[in-house]
């Protein structure tokens, strides 16, 4: 892949950067992303298109609703490789984790599948609709079982769209955060769009994801990457979209996301950015 990390230019001039997508469900069967083989082979294939070279596989690991196990999971990824590999995508085995205090007993037992050559980064869910007061204490308990918490979507979730600072506490903390690639460009609607882009501006963005799970959801990142290049500039793109997600695969540290932006910008209490919470 070593190629690919390249930045190039089109023929227009317009900056080109490879994609590592952090975030789909697209194997069929597993949860409530792809529901046929025919889909998943149709996803794949928008994802090569849209100029992904990167595809985390990570199907929901969320008990009594979505529990496959690991091996389970690398079978199902491993089945996929040669239809990908004639797509020049690369694909890589992983689960997106509903965080509930069973969570680290869960990766004590290998009943999940974490992310990395070490398996110590694991993609975490956070509930929809607020932040459990038992939270801070399970995503602990995991980084002291030497799992890194990537907290999926974070600016989705109505806990942290109403206690920002909260996500500012648990980067400082250690966790690292993948953004929604839709919520960049208003999928998600205009609140979702503001929070995703006060996150980025102020540094707290790690990886990017499609979350993708249908035609309907496409993992299509190119949209996003260049909001993120519009907004952040050229290198916390390409730092966000490659060069974190490769520094996971290989095991080497997270590059800080902190932008120019952030770091010259007045020091104010963090919630003076989102005025619907003042």
């Amino acid at each position: 892949m070593g190629e690919v990390s390249r930045v190039s230019q089109t023929s227009q001039g317009a900056i080109v950067l490879p994609v590592a997508d952090c975030h789909t469900h697209l194997l069929p069967g597993l949860d409530d992303g792809a529901q046929s083989e025919e889909e998943a082979r149709e996803l794949l294939g928008l994802a090569a298109a849209s100029g992904t070279k990167i595809l985390f596989l990570t199907p929901h690991y969320l008990p009594g609703h979505f529990q496959a196990g690991p091996q389970e999971v690398q079978a199902a990824v491993a089945a996929w490789q040669e239809t990908a590999s004639d797509l020049d995508l690369e694909l890589v085995a992983g689960q997106e984790a509903y965080l509930d205090p069973g969570l680290p007993e869960a990766v004590r037992d290998g009943r999940v599948l974490p992310l990395g050559r070490d398996r110590s980064f694991l993609l975490v869910e956070l509930p929809m609709d607020h932040l459990p007061s038992w939270a801070d204490d399970t995503l602990f308990q995991l980084q002291l079982k030497g799992i890194t918490p990537v907290l999926a979507h974070p600016e989705r979730c109505a806990g942290v769209i109403k206690r920002p600072e909260w996500l500012e506490g648990a980067v400082s903390r250690g966790l690292l955060v993948q953004l929604n690639g839709p919520s960049l460009t208003g999928a998600h609607g205009p609140q979702v769009e503001k929070v995703a882009k006060s996150f980025l501006r102020h540094g707290l963005v790690h990886f990017l994801g499609s979350d993708a799970h249908s035609r309907h959801r496409p993992p299509v990142l190119r949209p996003a990457v260049e909001a993120v290049v519009s907004l952040a500039g050229t290198e916390a793109a390409r730092r966000i979209a490659w060069e974190n997600p490769m520094a996971l695969l290989s095991g080497h540290a997270i590059a800080s996301a902190a932008t120019e932006a952030a770091a010259t910008a007045p020091r104010r209490p963090f919630r003076h950015f989102f005025p619907w919470n003042r």
